[in-house]
C-alpha cells in the first residue's frame, strides 16, 4: 500500500483589512476560467455565530477530503 501526503497552503492567512476580513485563496477557477485569486463572495458578516459554524464546517470537510 502506498501512502500519499498532501500539503495545502493559502497565499496568506485571513486578516482584518480596513474593518473587513480579507481571506486569500490559493488559486482556482472563476466563471472566466482558471484564476490566481478568484473572488468567491463578498459581503459583510452580520451574524457571527452562523458564519463561524459555516467556516468550521468547510474546514472540517476540507480536512476529510485531504485524508
Amino acid at each position: 500500500m502506498t501512502s500519499v501526503t498532501r500539503a495545502y497552503t493559502y497565499a496568506a492567512p485571513p486578516s482584518p483589512v480596513d474593518g473587513r476580513l480579507a481571506s486569500a485563496t490559493s488559486g482556482g477557477r472563476a466563471l472566466s476560467g482558471p484564476a490566481m485569486a478568484p473572488r468567491f463572495l463578498s459581503g459583510m458578516v452580520t451574524r457571527v455565530v452562523p458564519a463561524e459554524a459555516a467556516l468550521l464546517g468547510v474546514a472540517r470537510a476540507a480536512a476529510e477530503v485531504s485524508r
